[in-house]
């Protein structure tokens, strides 16, 4: 679809704040944030007069003993850790407008477009790390307190949301799993969904070919050249964000509803959110047909292989659908999720052309029969993590295809974790984004099963 397609009203999407306005704005958030920066490393200072303020000053979340603390000095730490958070929460408001700014820049031409996308990598990265420091504050408050989240957690949430907000309020924490386990466990995901599937191909019990989901039996290549590409990174499950994603369909990601199985490349640019998947008919009550569709006019041109003595390329991808051999799905919620995390990617990456694409999908609704996917709260926090989202266009998407069902008792704390999810959800967005993260990627050069 080219922009002379679309309505004037569609071009607008994108979020938009007065020039003038926001040039002030920025400079006038940026200025309460030096203020209360100011005052965070003063009071820093007297809590812990030992502590070099300027060299340890990203360490917000100093390791406190909470049992055996005496009041007056919980006090004082209870104090830095609220200022912390109003300190990181301007912090995190002057770069959203700084952010705006460099697409301010961009659309007045004061800058090129390859420098845009450098600036606004860095501030999405700034916001990343800002928002750690926050929910470090955050954390420490709710120990220092006593809550750690329990008595905020609504009785009826389920024991995965519960020990999922749990985790979230500790202290992050690395997962354990070390390479050798996870080149097993990849193993084991890719054996499990060619078998789901029925997608290889086997001669003296040997696996001798793979099909690839895209591509369908036109492929004639080693089985290591398709790999099993998760259509929800694993990370969200070792991270106990799924259950707060997905409620209690979570277990499913470690499941080969969770995969598809395809040619590497076809891989590489669906983890890159450069491809989405959705329904051949939006109508379809139980999806059964699903196609590519090209949202990143930057692979239209890369090569794939030859197809029937004639070259294929990127853009050969957009409008096929995707083949078959038994009667096995991916699950829907999940490749709903995908489909909407590359939208909210590509606009928060400032993507050439991704305002088309937005108008595209607000127009035709590609998931438009309703199922309860994921969790609405976490899927507007992640859609307006990086900056003000269009509000109508989220509601075209999410407006029959979420659910309520409550995690925590109080509105402003759901609001805070819903935040943090959407932040993690956008670091792990990220890495694989902007390219095949190693702690992402599939081992496939298994040539076995």
């Amino acid at each position: 679809m080219d922009d002379k397609d679309v309505s004037p009203q569609s071009k607008q999407l994108a979020p938009e704040i007065g020039a003038k306005n926001l040039t002030a704005q920025s400079w006038s958030a940026r200025k309460v944030s030096d203020r209360k920066r100011t005052e965070y490393k003063a009071l820093k200072k007297r809590v812990n007069p030992g502590a070099d303020s300027d060299t340890n000053f990203e360490e917000e979340e100093e390791t406190i003993d909470t049992e055996d603390i005496d009041i007056e000095t919980r006090e004082k730490h209870l104090a830095l850790a609220k200022l912390g958070i109003e300190y990181r929460a301007k912090e995190k408001e002057a770069l959203k407008l700084e952010r705006e700014l460099i697409g301010e820049n961009l659309e007045r031409g004061k800058i090129t477009e390859e420098e845009a996308l450098v600036e606004i990598a860095d501030a999405n990265r700034r916001i990343l790390s800002s928002g750690d420091l926050l929910w470090r504050n955050m954390r420490k408050k709710a120990r220092l307190e006593d809550t750690g989240g329990v008595k905020l957690l609504d009785p009826h949430c389920g024991s995965g949301a519960a020990e999922a907000v749990l985790h979230i309020f500790r202290k992050a924490e690395k997962t354990g799993e070390t390479k050798a386990t996870k080149k097993k466990r990849e193993s084991h995901f890719r054996e499990d969904s060619i078998k789901h599937y029925n997608m290889g191909v086997l001669e003296d019990k040997q696996l001798m070919r793979v099909y690839c989901h895209a591509t369908a039996d036109s492929l004639n290549a080693p089985p290591k050249e398709v790999i099993a590409a998760h259509i929800v990174p694993h990370h969200f499950y070792n991270k106990r964000l799924a259950a707060l994603l997905f409620g209690s369909r979570a277990e499913e990601l470690q499941k080969p509803g969770n995969c598809l199985l395809l040619y590497s490349i076809i891989g590489d640019w669906f983890d890159q959110h450069s491809i989405v998947i959705i329904p051949v008919d939006n109508k379809e009550q139980t999806i059964k047909r699903w196609k590519m569709e090209v949202v990143n006019k930057g692979i239209e041109e890369g090569p794939l292989y030859i197809e029937k003595g004639k070259p294929l390329f990127g853009k050969d991808l957009h409008g096929r659908e995707l083949t078959f051999r038994n009667d096995e799905r991916p699950a829907a919620r999940f490749l709903y999720f995908k489909f909407v995390l590359a939208l909210v990617w590509m606009r928060d990456v400032k993507r050439p052309g991704w305002q088309v694409f937005w108008a595209k999908y607000y127009q035709e609704r590609p998931f438009a029969i309703p199922g309860p996917y994921m969790r609405k709260s976490m899927l507007i926090a992640i859609s307006s993590h990086f900056g003000p989202a269009d509000t109508k266009v989220l509601e075209s998407w999410i407006a029959d295809n979420g659910f309520d069902k409550p995690i925590l008792l109080s509105d402003e704390a759901e609001k805070l974790v819903a935040d943090e999810v959407a932040r993690q959800v956008m670091e792990i967005t990220g890495r694989a984004g902007i390219a095949d993260d190693s702690e992402d990627s599939d081992d496939s050069s298994d040539g076995g099963w």
